[in-house]
């Protein structure tokens, strides 16, 4: 991700020490890179995976790191939120997180996942995918609000 005139961003899932998925950032002045890796994680919760990180600038510069929360596979099932936070220092360091959603409708089944915000129309767009992808059932489906920060309206369907 582009986060300014001369900077890139790759964000990854990896496992800390304790063995749980966190997600982590590497920069370079290249999309190309070499990128070099911060060296600490940039989410993570014990106990719980964090996943699926994506970047997200407004129009006026604000900048946000997404992500998902990890619960696939506990035992009893856990609802598997995304969040947002604030990020500063070109993407390096995260404000309070934010749940956007969860899987709160039967069609989204366990999970979901990989989210992807837009802008367009006066209109933020949260596309994210559900169910899991060895299902039958995994779809993409999509939220909207009017601000960045939510709330989001999830299409109903």
């Amino acid at each position: 991700h582009k986060v300014n005139t001369s900077l890139y961003n790759c964000y990854y899932a990896a496992r800390h020490v304790d063995g749980t998925l966190c997600v982590g950032v590497a920069q370079a002045t290249h999309p190309l890179g070499p990128y070099v890796d911060r060296g600490i994680p940039l989410v993570h919760t014990p106990n719980m995976g964090n996943i699926d990180a994506s970047f997200f600038q407004t129009s006026t510069g604000n900048q946000y790191v997404l992500w998902k929360q990890d619960a696939n596979g506990n035992v009893p099932p856990q609802a598997t939120p995304i969040f947002m936070a604030p990020a500063t220092q070109n993407g390096t360091v995260l404000g309070q997180a934010q749940i956007l959603i969860i899987n709160d409708q039967a069609w989204e089944g366990p999970l979901v996942e990989g989210p992807w915000l837009i802008h367009a129309n006066d209109y933020y767009y949260l596309f994210y995918s559900a169910n899991g992808f060895t299902s039958p059932k995994y779809a993409i489906g999509v939220a909207r609000s009017k601000q960045v920060t939510g709330p989001y309206e999830k299409l109903k369907v």
